[in-house]
């Protein structure tokens, strides 16, 4: 009878442990949620449109509101992540793979953390971003390459899943949150 009670009890503790995201499902829920991002950020672009004139929304095209609109873009990023982080924990694509992400003792993200989670899981893509975009804009295929090699970075910061010991990446540690497999129902 004891050893069917301590059985019990190591599960119960085993099911209070949060099991971490693998990196497939973290890619699969990531797939997901940029496809919905896209159609979220084609609809936030509706507005600009008048100001574009058959133009794209570039600077170099229709000034000032293209700074606008890029500012606009982020926001709307930024919204539609925090509103899913704070409300439920989960993205469509999240809940599509049964991932949820939670402050370091299981509780829902507040705005700062959901934003900070955000700067911190985007600062490994900037500098990709930053050569990419300047190799169209000189049209260098060496800032193209670069850009393109930096992507790596990215990938590697998602990829550090593997080599922390309670399975979260460098900026969910920095950003003090995780992303946990839910149980089926």
């Amino acid at each position: 009878m004891t050893a069917l009670n301590d059985g019990s009890a190591s599960s119960a503790s085993a099911v209070s442990t949060p099991t971490p995201a693998g990196l497939l499902r973290r890619l699969g829920a990531l797939l997901y949620d940029t496809l919905l991002v896209i159609a979220v950020l084609m609809i936030a672009t509706i507005p600009f449109l008048p100001f574009a004139h058959g133009r794209p929304l570039v600077p170099q095209e229709v000034g000032w509101p293209a700074y606008v609109y890029r500012a606009w873009l982020v926001l709307v990023i930024v919204l539609f992540f925090g509103f899913f982080w704070t409300r439920r924990g989960q993205t469509v694509g999240m809940q599509a793979w049964r991932l949820r992400v939670e402050d370091e003792q299981g509780a829902t993200l507040t705005w700062p953390l959901a934003v900070r989670r955000l700067i911190f899981a985007t600062l490994p893509w900037l500098p990709s971003l930053l050569f990419l975009g300047l190799a169209e804009r000189f049209n260098s295929p060496p800032f193209k390459w670069l850009g393109m090699g930096l992507l790596l970075l990215g990938a590697a910061s998602l990829a550090s899943v593997w080599f922390e010991s309670q399975g979260r990446t460098w900026y969910e540690r920095h950003a003090r949150s995780r992303l946990v497999v839910l149980p089926k129902r």
